[in-house]
């Protein structure tokens, strides 16, 4: 089972990422979010997932996550997870959009963001450090 917890620093030592780059990414990405939170699977001890809300502009906010190295093996339970906090984070911050975007690269991305009830709005061309990033849009 996994629960989302208010993200500490210390989580950086036990985040096991999928690439080198994710950790340093995430770690310059932690001082400019509105909110910051880890996807902890408490009885492993091992963050799952890091996950955040930048509020980029009145009533907009951008959801971005770096899953872990186990994140596959929790696939069902990440979904259900990221699905149950999106309304809250609509209430919360009073948001009627939030938006996300994934490497064009990755072949799962249109999926991941269907599961998560966000629609395809098109390419932003060179945006990431990968290059083209599809970007993703839930309304309210």
């Amino acid at each position: 089972m996994i629960n989302w917890i208010p993200f500490q620093e210390e989580h950086l030592q036990i985040f096991e990422c999928n690439e080198p780059q994710l950790a340093k990414r995430l770690d310059m990405n932690i001082p400019y979010n509105h909110v910051t939170l880890s996807l902890m699977d408490i009885k492993k001890n091992r963050i799952v997932a890091v996950s955040g809300l930048n509020y980029t502009r009145p009533g907009v906010g951008e959801l971005w996550q770096f899953p872990g190295v186990h994140a596959k093996k929790y696939g069902v339970q990440l979904v259900k997870a990221i699905k149950e906090i999106v309304p809250h984070l609509f209430t919360q911050f009073n948001l009627h959009r939030i938006h996300m975007t994934t490497e064009v690269h990755w072949k799962e991305g249109p999926k991941w963001a269907k599961l998560l009830g966000f629609e395809l709005e098109g390419t932003l061309k060179d945006f990431g450090p990968n290059g083209d990033e599809h970007i993703y849009a839930r309304v309210k």
